[in-house]
């Protein structure tokens, strides 16, 4: 929950930034959507009445700070952040071998049918030319590293 909360957050700054280039402004703006429904579905469901009664793990916060670093860079980096996410949540809740008891049955309904990853593919393919290559395999490589901290943690 404080991971989905903090970086709806930041994607708020993003998505409400001068970006000149639409199609970037327009997938913060939609993933910032998605990421408030999120939020806020997360903490009714969990029954907490606001986001200051959360702590972050250390995973959690180690992943904050790397989304926060990337805030300095290309915003185009910070979708390559988002890309381990939108490519591992769907792939693990399609390969996740639970009964219909399990805590964790929700995610796995929720992420089976999940397709974000292609909005992610395309912005990234019409943006590849302006990119550094070796960066962005970096930083995807790191981001990929927090999402398997994160799931270790849990």
């Amino acid at each position: 929950i404080y991971y989905v909360k903090h970086l709806s957050k930041l994607l708020s700054i993003l998505a409400n930034s001068s970006e000149p280039r639409k199609d970037l402004h327009e997938f913060f703006n939609n993933r910032n959507a998605s990421y408030s429904r999120f939020a806020t579905s997360l903490l009714k469901g969990f029954g907490f009445q606001d986001f200051s009664e959360l702590l972050p793990s250390a995973a959690i916060k180690a992943y904050i700070e790397s989304y926060q670093a990337l805030m300095m860079e290309d915003p185009i980096y910070f979708v390559i952040g988002l890309l381990p996410c939108a490519m591992l949540w769907p792939y693990i809740a399609q390969n996740l071998q639970i009964s219909d008891s399990s805590p964790y049955i929700n995610f796995k309904i929720n992420n089976m049918a999940d397709n974000s990853r292609k909005h992610y593919e395309k912005l990234l393919e019409t943006h590849r030319h302006t990119m550094d290559e070796k960066k962005a395999n970096e930083i995807f490589r790191t981001q990929m590293e927090h999402e398997k901290s994160f799931f270790a943690e849990s």
